[in-house]
């Protein structure tokens, strides 16, 4: 619950740096101390080992928040351009994924080549916690000028951002979209491992095959950015999520007599497919911010970055639960040479229908999603004439005429949407 907290204290903050930014300098050493204190052993009692580490997990996912939720909002402080933030939010995915590339590789290998366990667990740890410092300096470094210090900060409280999110129904249909789309990530993550092993019996292409997935994911995030400029974002979204699909299906294609390049074909197409879900629902964050500053006169993109990060930790907690209790119904046993036909059918059914379920369920929230191309003209004119003080000084029925508008897409009334995609 700190990332929501993060987000109204990110909103509220005024700075010479603006309102994310200085959170980038002031997270520097919380985040890099509490990684480290995470791969400590101290010397106390197993039940006090415990507890140690309860807290430093603790302490390192608060000092996380404390920049990761600032940096979801940041798009929106450094351009107002639709496209614009799309590409931003695109490379922030590219390297996300990248980074968890590198996370499944590099500990692993400078754990190996220390002396022992508990030392190498700490070079790693004290490696990636310098990494982490470097990377949010170079972040406050970089951006410290470019975004404009005026920028005027919310008056609502925290109780009152919160009623706003939850009451806008847009933005509940924006969390669907990103919930029901990263699921199937999830999954994919956490079962294709035993679907590799246990079905294909090809455990030692595991690495390859996620290599490529991941690689063609981050690859494919051009071409949904060139989508959404020709089509806009809800669009793509519904199409890119119907090859996703599609792509899925090709799953049943596989047994074990297929071939390595069958397996890796299929990852790299499914890859391409997985891109849609790292490219599009945080890139309509924007839009849904811009509509709540129009309606409201606020601007509370914080709180809103906040609710998404907390989603996206519901959503993985989720995938992986769902995963467990599947397989654990199915018979699955861990270590063993061969599974059940039950078992391997239900890895099976978790890799294929169970995600083409929630892709189907994303698709359904998009179609109902209201922002398109004609009424996103009219919520970015209402921000710049609120923000350029011109909004006030409309007559009144031009006024209610705007707002009521507004209160259409918010509430997701047909009525209010402009089809002119």
């Amino acid at each position: 619950m700190t990332d929501p907290l993060m987000g109204s204290i990110s909103d509220h903050t005024r700075s010479k740096w603006g309102r994310r930014v200085a959170w980038f300098f002031f997270g520097i050493l919380p985040v890099a101390l509490s990684y480290v204190l995470m791969w400590v052993v101290p010397p106390f009692e197993r039940w006090l080992q415990v507890v140690y580490y309860f807290f430093a997990y603790a302490f390192f996912s608060c000092a996380f928040t404390m920049v990761m939720v600032p940096y979801g909002a940041l798009p929106q402080d450094l351009t107002a351009d639709a496209n614009e933030r799309t590409v931003l939010v695109s490379f922030r995915m590219a390297f996300s994924v990248l980074g968890g590339l590198l996370s499944a590789v590099v500990p692993d290998l400078m754990i190996k080549r220390a002396a022992d366990l508990k030392t190498g667990y700490f070079i790693m740890g004290l490696s990636f916690a310098v990494l982490f410092a470097v990377i949010w300096l170079v972040m406050f470094l970089s951006l410290r000028n470019k975004v404009k210090a005026e920028t005027p900060a919310t008056t609502a409280s925290l109780k009152e951002s919160v009623k706003y999110c939850v009451g806008n129904k847009t933005f509940l249909l924006l969390c669907a979209i990103y919930l029901l789309s990263f699921i199937p990530n999830d999954i994919m993550s956490s079962n294709f491992k035993y679907f590799i092993n246990d079905v294909l019996f090809m455990g030692d292409k595991f690495a390859l095959t996620m290599g490529a997935l991941m690689i063609c994911a981050v690859l494919s995030l051009p071409l949904y950015v060139l989508a959404c400029r020709k089509m806009g974002k809800r669009k793509t979204f519904i199409y890119g999520s119907i090859f996703r699909i599609a792509a899925l299906l090709l799953l049943f294609l596989l047994g074990p007599d297929s071939t390595v390049f069958r397996l890796v074909a299929i990852a790299v197409v499914i890859g391409l497919g997985t891109g849609v879900a790292y490219a599009i629902p945080w890139s309509m964050l924007p839009d849904v911010t811009d509509l709540d500053e129009a309606y409201t006169g606020f601007r509370q993109e914080g709180i809103y970055a906040g609710m998404m990060t907390f989603i996206r930790k519901l959503s993985s907690g989720v995938a992986i639960f769902l995963v467990g209790l599947l397989l654990q119904i199915s018979g699955y046993t861990a270590g063993a040479a061969e599974q059940t036909s039950l078992a391997k059918s239900a890895i099976v059914g978790i890799l294929t229908v169970v995600p083409i379920l929630f892709v189907l369920l994303g698709i359904f929230a998009a179609l109902r999603y209201p922002i398109d191309r004609g009424n996103s003209q009219l919520i970015r004119e209402v921000v710049d004439q609120r923000r350029d003080g011109s909004f006030a000084g409309l007559d009144e029925e031009t006024r209610q005429s705007s707002l009521a508008g507004l209160k259409d897409i918010i509430d997701v009334k047909r009525k209010g949407r402009a089809h002119a995609e």
